[in-house]
């Protein structure tokens, strides 16, 4: 009965602040195309499969919020025997976002496309525009909860409930873009900047939207817009030891976080592609116009023959829960395949 209480609170809760504030992956830049759309088909090779695994909040609560997501891109070659050229790109995205109370889903599944115009073939300096067209689901499970109307008075809650509650699922479109500006002169050397904007038809995220039987207002629970600009660097101290500066700024209705941080790429043996990555990063948030440190990450990866694993810990520097220190584990892979042109340097992230 509790359960089924807080879960009306939750509905309209969910209802009127839209629950708007997007997954952060950590390890952005391990999973480019779910930050910008104008980074599809921006590898050096002929496809990319990226994912992401998130697991955040374990030690404090029973069921932790979970984020899952799984792309796929791949770059057309306006003229494939040229050096360096305009190209195009194109992907599909799904990602899942599992909350544990009262079994809250949302998912996506998104159609990306960009295009990469050449501006000068003596540095491979790109301007990249993409668009993004995704539609969204949200649904609840209401087979876990019970209310007062539903017990039979001896042993149970089997009886049918007359609670008035809307549809358990529901869709909506999505629509984003962005732009990404690139520079590589040399193999190593590289700088990257670029910014997004996604929700622009602020869809309506509320269970209650085409409910008429109860009145919640709808004017707040619209899908904030979010803005996202990303900057990021490679820079060759030596042959085998390359430092890879990277920072990114989100912005969604009342929710402002900027991360920042670099990692080492150390090459483990100068004859062969692999590497070894090692980093740490900081996340501030804002609040009440004041940015506060909120978690620092450590990360680790290996990269090989165009395969790169990464896993990374995020440890709390505010009290969550009652609990500081605690932190959310992130793990992601991805494969760039056929490296057909390897002069070519594609505006990467």
């Amino acid at each position: 009965m509790t359960r089924g209480i807080f879960l009306i609170i939750f509905l309209i809760l969910i209802s009127i602040r839209g629950s708007a504030q997007d997954t952060q992956y950590s390890q952005f830049y391990a999973y480019p195309v779910y930050m910008n759309a104008a980074l599809s088909g921006s590898h050096s090779g002929t496809y990319r499969v990226s994912s992401a695994y998130r697991s955040q909040w374990a030690q404090s609560l029973d069921r932790p919020f979970t984020s899952f997501s799984m792309a796929g891109d791949f770059k057309i070659e306006t003229a494939p025997n040229k050096k360096s050229s305009d190209f195009a790109g194109a992907g599909l995205i799904f990602s899942s976002d599992q909350i544990g109370v009262f079994n809250y889903d949302v998912y996506q599944i998104a159609l990306m496309g960009a295009y990469h115009k050449l501006l000068s073939a003596r540095s491979n300096t790109y301007l990249s525009a993409g668009i993004h067209f995704g539609l969204g689901q949200r649904s609840i499970n209401y087979n876990s909860v019970s209310f007062e109307d539903q017990f039979n008075g001896q042993d149970g809650y089997t009886f049918a409930t007359q609670e008035l509650l809307p549809a358990n699922n529901f869709a909506h479109p999505d629509l984003g873009f962005g732009l990404n500006f690139s520079t590589t002169p040399s193999k190593n050397l590289g700088v990257y900047i670029g910014g997004s904007y996604y929700h622009l038809n602020e869809p309506n995220i509320s269970f209650y939207a085409k409910d008429v039987d109860v009145e919640v207002p709808q004017e707040n629970a619209r899908l904030n817009r979010r803005l996202t600009v990303h900057a990021a660097a490679s820079i060759p101290i030596t042959d085998l030891i390359t430092v890879l500066p990277r920072a990114i700024y989100n912005g969604q209705g009342q929710h402002t976080s900027v991360t920042f941080g670099a990692n080492l790429r150390l090459q483990l043996v100068e004859a062969e592609a692999s590497f070894f990555h090692l980093g740490t990063w900081a996340r501030s948030t804002k609040s009440l116009s004041v940015f506060q440190p909120t978690d620092a990450t450590l990360y680790a990866g290996f990269e090989v023959r165009g395969l790169m694993l990464g896993l990374s810990y995020d440890i709390y520097l505010r009290e969550i829960a009652g609990q500081v220190g605690t932190g959310t584990f992130e793990f992601t892979i991805s494969f760039t395949g056929s490296h057909e042109n390897s002069a070519q340097i594609c505006p990467s992230f």
